[in-house]
């Protein structure tokens, strides 16, 4: 009993012994490596064939189109003069007479038309009871028949207006002018020839309206249809405010469907919604002069090319993401004094134009966002590691970059994907890193940023949220750009974490 009270007594005695000498577990410090994002940004991403397009050869173009259009020519408008004058009625002899049918005071001629409406008024005064009929006889207004249209006098000495609709003036392609209506008329009685029976008089009540038209027009005005030009561009990552187009063409393709030459007037307004800039290009040629549409030419539309080369810089150096077609008309007119066109009341004016931009551009300072965020999960042992064992930490930022131009990358870090990273409460740091271009250096550009207690102990979350945004640098020269995998950036950053590591024995 004794011995074995006094093993106990010695090897307590031992143990305390070894506590009192080795007061400290065994520990140590490793590196932990977090990694955060790894994003390979290709130019080719650009591309959404709608307003960013590539070709077979990998050339990106910025491609925008939109339409112009008139509504229907509708019914001609045409007012001649006529006299008020009262016109004699003898007994048994015929008289021949005409009235102006052209539009003096429009300086419109015509040759040819179908009315659609129209009045013509008569009146007979002062008629000879012994009068037995009167009868009056246009030689160039034809019923829809085709038969001379008539007046007959009914007993009555009011004003009595003939519906002209369907009633057709002249000719169709006889390509000859129509200075004037011509008429005769018959009056008979029982009295001798010559004897007075009374009087006629004509007018004109409104104008007269044609649904086809063969003559020559001076200035017709022919306004474009509101809101059916305007095209809007969205440029991916905010690009408007970080380059300009060194090259650009606009050309407008106009179908003609009216026989007439159509002169067009307008301008293309351009804005660039995000800085607002504006600016707008008159539609004239190079000397200043308004382009012409040519006419159509027996009922099949002409076309017209139109196309801008040296004043598209201008409209598109602000890139704007809202183009349209402003204060557009067309002035229908003859060619000349001896052009005889045609017209009816459904012919119309439209077109095509499209915007063809090479993405060879200049560089701004200007920032780019990408706009999604990258979520990164981490696990619930690195979240440990990095609460209670983090001595140090820095963030390794990696850049390959294709490009040849450099540009300073923002690196913004938070815990909601849908941080605002200009407003500085809704995420939690950013860092900065610059990186040149690959011409300077095609190989991956290695930056490291050092981070505080409490930029680290963001990572102590099971998910945090990292968004990049990019300053070009100012290019001094254009640069061109392609679809190929060849042209990219890529970005990558970790965490590189010094824990303590301690043993529990």
């Amino acid at each position: 009993m004794r011995i074995s009270l006094v093993l106990l007594l010695v090897l307590a005695a031992l143990f305390s012994a070894c506590e009192i000498q080795n007061p400290n577990l065994p520990e140590w410090d490793v590196e932990l490596n977090l990694p955060l994002i790894n994003e390979i940004y290709y130019m080719r991403d650009l591309v959404d064939s709608v307003n960013i397009v590539a070709d077979a050869e990998d050339n990106i173009y910025l491609v925008n189109e939109g339409t112009v259009s008139t509504a229907q020519f509708g019914d001609a408008s045409f007012t001649p003069d006529i006299p008020s004058e009262q016109i004699p009625l003898l007994s048994g002899m015929e008289y021949t007479g005409a009235f102006d049918i052209q539009d003096i005071e429009n300086g419109y001629q015509i040759a040819y038309g179908e009315l659609a409406e129209g009045f013509l008024r008569h009146r007979f005064s002062g008629i000879n009871s012994a009068t037995t009929s009167i009868t009056i006889t246009f030689g160039e207004l034809f019923n829809a028949d085709g038969s001379p249209f008539t007046i007959s006098y009914a007993g009555s000495e009011a004003w009595v207006s003939n519906d002209l609709r369907g009633c057709k003036i002249g000719t169709f392609n006889s390509n000859l002018i129509l200075a004037q209506l011509s008429y005769s008329i018959l009056a008979t009685s029982s009295l001798p020839n010559g004897t007075s029976l009374g009087n006629l008089t004509f007018g004109l009540t409104g104008s007269l309206r044609f649904s086809t038209f063969q003559g020559i027009l001076t200035n017709y005005r022919l306004d474009m249809e509101p809101n059916n030009s305007v095209i809007d561009i969205s440029y991916p990552l905010g690009l408007e405010s970080a380059i300009q187009l060194a090259e650009a063409s606009l050309t407008l393709v106009l179908e003609n469907r009216i026989g007439f030459y159509c002169e067009f007037h307008g301008e293309f307004f351009a804005k660039n919604t995000t800085t607002g800039n504006i600016r707008t290009l008159p539609i004239l040629d190079d000397m200043g002069n308004h382009y012409v549409a040519n006419p159509s030419h027996n009922g099949l539309s002409s076309f017209t090319d139109i196309s801008f080369t040296n004043n598209v810089n201008f409209l598109l150096a602000i890139m704007p993401d809202h183009i349209e077609v402003r204060n557009a008309y067309f002035i229908i007119r003859s060619h000349d004094d001896r052009f005889i066109g045609t017209v009816k009341a459904t012919d119309f004016i439209d077109g095509d134009y499209t915007i063809n931009a090479p993405f060879t551009f200049s560089l701004f300072a200007e920032r780019v966002v990408v706009k999604q965020s990258t979520e990164v999960e981490i696990s619930t042992a690195n979240q440990d590691r990095i609460r209670n064992n983090a001595l140090r930490a820095d963030l390794h930022v990696e850049f390959t970059n294709k490009f040849p131009f450099g540009a300073t990358g923002m690196l913004y870090v938070g815990t909601s994907p849908d941080f605002d990273i200009d407003v500085p409460e809704t995420y939690s740091f950013s860092k900065t890193a610059a990186f040149v271009s690959s011409e300077v250096n095609p190989d991956a550009q290695i930056i490291q940023l050092s981070l505080s207690k409490t930029e680290l102990d963001l990572f102590a979350n099971d998910k945090v949220y990292i968004r990049w945004a990019f300053v070009f640098a100012n290019s001094l020269t254009p640069i061109t750009i392609t679809a190929s995998p060849a042209d990219y950036v890529q970005a990558r950053a970790m965490i590189k974490a010094k824990i303590r590591v301690t043993e529990d024995l």
